[in-house]
């Protein structure tokens, strides 16, 4: 089967985008964009497909009491759960979720042992009940961490 890129198009609708977004498809014809603001918030807004163009569902602010600094990383393991990581502006890494009916808040996971503050962006990646975040830290060393449905913290 053939297939070919289209063309580029310009979106004003994101003039307030000051870093690399993260993108994810949480559903067919569905996309979550998320990005950092100006005032350092996560922003996310939704697309669908409809009519042969993306258009805007809506956009959102999350978790406003926790700013974040770079990129954040946006990954769905599957269908009600999209996870965001990001760096916070005191260089912890971030977690936020949506479980299929409301985002939770922020969780600070530099509480899960990471022994080095983060000197970039997380990256993470996602299958159904698990998620996996890479990090470097200020010791320049890559540092990993995972979520599996069914374990439990202690």
């Amino acid at each position: 089967m053939a297939a070919k890129w289209s063309e580029w198009k310009n979106d004003s609708n994101f003039s307030d985008v000051v870093n690399m977004p993260s993108v994810v498809s949480s559903a067919k014809d569905h996309r979550d964009f998320f990005y950092r603001g100006g005032e350092g918030l996560l922003h996310h807004t939704e697309f669908s497909y409809i009519g042969g163009a993306w258009k805007k569902i809506k956009t959102e602010i999350l978790g406003t009491e926790r700013r974040i600094t770079g990129n954040p990383a946006a990954v769905t393991g599957g269908p009600n759960r999209i996870d965001v990581l990001a760096r916070g502006d005191d260089n912890h890494l971030y977690h936020i979720f949506f479980d299929g009916a409301a985002w939770h808040p922020w969780d600070n996971l530099d509480k899960r042992g990471l022994e080095a503050v983060l000197s970039e962006s997380p990256a993470a990646a996602a299958s159904p009940g698990r998620l996996d975040v890479f990090v470097r830290g200020t010791d320049n060393h890559i540092s990993t961490l995972h979520w599996k449905q069914g374990e439990v913290d202690e």
